[in-house]
């Protein structure tokens, strides 16, 4: 999707170097199918995942999904998905923590919005998205959306997006949005 949005934009800006001059190629003219794009977005994922985990079973890498935390004797306790928990012990143990968006619910209209896995769950693009967040997740997406023609709007608590980076890039990328259109609140 990124790439999809990134040449959108360029070919957008082809008229500034005197190329395709007679042909509409603003943002407003052009189309983008997203369901074709999703659908080999997702196939590509899919090939990828396949390669992963062949890889980690060659290596004969055990992965295991749940709740996990290391116990009093130092071996790592995992709540599975179905409930069941079960001690493991190794040499080398990596656990991946992963995060999980929250939608607070004091909010009118909260199940209307969805998280960065929600994005890619999305079977249609959306005609105006409200990005919530100034992080480089969100303001990824945000750029993604207003690259394929999507109104886009970004809510960020402070001035600038990427407020944990330098101040120049904040300043930059923040800049950069709003000269393309992005709305920033």
């Amino acid at each position: 999707m990124w790439y999809a949005s990134d040449l959108a934009t360029r070919v957008s800006h082809a008229k500034e170097y005197g190329l395709y001059q007679n042909l509409p190629l603003d943002k407003e003219h052009l189309s983008f199918n997203w369901p074709e794009i999703k659908q080999k977005r997702d196939a590509y994922v899919h090939r990828l995942n396949g390669i992963y985990q062949k890889n980690l079973d060659k290596e004969k890498v055990d992965v295991v999904f749940g709740w996990a935390r290391f116990n009093k004797d130092g071996n790592v306790e995992v709540q599975k998905r179905d409930n069941t928990t079960e001690v493991y012990s190794a040499n080398h143990i990596l656990i991946a923590t992963g995060g999980k968006a929250i939608f607070p619910e004091s909010i009118p209209g909260f199940e209307l919005g969805t998280d960065s896995d929600g994005f890619f769950r999305l079977e249609e693009q959306p005609k105006k998205v409200v990005d919530v967040g100034a992080g480089y997740i969100g303001i990824e997406l945000a750029g993604v959306f207003r690259g394929l023609g999507s109104e886009t709007h970004l809510v960020i608590r402070g001035e600038t997006v990427l407020r944990k980076f330098d101040e120049c890039i904040q300043s930059t990328i923040t800049d950069h949005y709003i000269n393309e259109g992005i709305n920033v609140h």
